[in-house]
């Protein structure tokens, strides 16, 4: 079990740290625009990354419990 949580955690950390490098420049944006108002509003940050984008029954899964689905 304690590989498994590590493992989990390892794979969530990757994740979190692609999707902030890959849309570092609009976090960018976001902090400067807080800093301009002190509040943004959602259709400020549709704005920056665009409208929200649900992600597929798949993506919401855990890889581990994808594969032992299949």
């Amino acid at each position: 079990m304690d590989q498994e949580v590590k493992e989990l955690i390892s794979m969530i950390h990757d994740r979190t740290h692609k999707l902030i490098m890959d849309n570092m420049e609009g976090f960018l944006k976001m902090a400067a625009l807080l800093l301009e108002n002190e509040v943004i509003f959602a259709e400020d940050v549709e704005k920056i990354f665009g409208p929200k984008v649900v992600p597929s029954e798949d993506e919401r899964k855990p890889e581990s419990e994808s594969e032992s689905n299949e």
